[in-house]
Formats: C-alpha cells, sequence, structure tokens
C-alpha cells in the first residue's frame, strides 16, 4: 500500500508560505541595491507597475518624480 505524499490542500499552503518567503526576502534585499536616499516605494498605486517595462517610470513622473527605478518587484519613486 502507497503512502500519500501530500494533500492538494497541503501543497497549496507550501506554495504560498514559499511565495510569502520570497516577497519578504526580495523587500528586505531592496534596502540597499541602488535606491538612494531620495527614492522611496510610494505612491501606492505604482507598486505593481514593475511587470511591464517602463511602468515604474511612467507611473512616477505622472504623480511629479523625476524617474521611476524597480527593484525586485517593488517600484520606488525618485526625487533627483
Amino acid at each position: 500500500m502507497m503512502a500519500k505524499t501530500g494533500t492538494t490542500r497541503e501543497k497549496t499552503t507550501l506554495i504560498l508560505l514559499l511565495f510569502v518567503v520570497l516577497l519578504v526576502a526580495s523587500h528586505e534585499e531592496s534596502g540597499g541595491m541602488g535606491v538612494d536616499a531620495a527614492c522611496n516605494n510610494l505612491p501606492m498605486s505604482c507598486w505593481l507597475k514593475c511587470g511591464r517595462p517602463g511602468g515604474c517610470n511612467r507611473c512616477c513622473k505622472k504623480h511629479g518624480f523625476v524617474r521611476g527605478e524597480c527593484v525586485g518587484i517593488d517600484c520606488y519613486c525618485c526625487r533627483e
């Protein structure tokens, strides 16, 4: 008799947990990776713009920033 390796629910939970860990790791890692002190990840409407080329930059400029820069999946708007 073969034992089950895991239910669908357990696998889904494991995948979600792994996704959360990756998100947290990329957010912590972005603190010193090419982002100036003059940059921040506000406005909130620009957060998910890094999926398309130039999306972050366009969004930040629309909100009055000089440029936008993606670090991982985070969009940082810069004043300088």
